[in-house]
């Protein structure tokens, strides 16, 4: 993996709000992100949820001890698409990305849906 950055992949992980310090590394050589050549889409037909995408990017830096250096795992947050291609490129024959796969269900907001009692003398003064 190369420690430079093409510009037209990196403008995209600006939009995360990256820091100065890391764009600086990345340029120098001295921090890791992908080169936009590098970048090989992988088809992900039902795509997990951000988190589960944050939380898989995460481990795979420091899996392979990649140098990040200003960046925050809880305040910079990168888009799906960028994560879904950084992923797709570097961990090809990730669960994600097999035709079987079915992301965690979503709680249903039914279920968040509180009953009010509501008292018989209410709804006999209602017109």
């Amino acid at each position: 993996m190369s420690t430079a950055c093409a510009m037209d992949f990196t403008c995209q992980v600006r939009r995360a709000k990256c820091s100065e310090e890391w764009l600086t590394s990345v340029r120098d050589g001295k921090a890791w992100c992908p080169r936009s050549e590098e970048i090989r889409c992988k088809p992900c037909p039902r795509p997990p949820n951000k988190s589960v995408l944050l939380e898989k990017f995460w481990n795979f830096v420091t899996f392979h001890r990649l140098q990040m250096p200003g960046i925050d795992e809880e305040k910079h947050r990168f888009d799906k698409r960028w994560l879904l291609d950084v992923l797709g490129t570097f961990a090809p024959n990730d669960e994600i990305f097999g035709k079987a796969y079915m992301p965690p269900v979503k709680g249903s907001r039914l279920d968040q849906i509180k009953v009010i009692d509501v008292p018989t003398w209410f709804l006999e003064v209602l017109p």
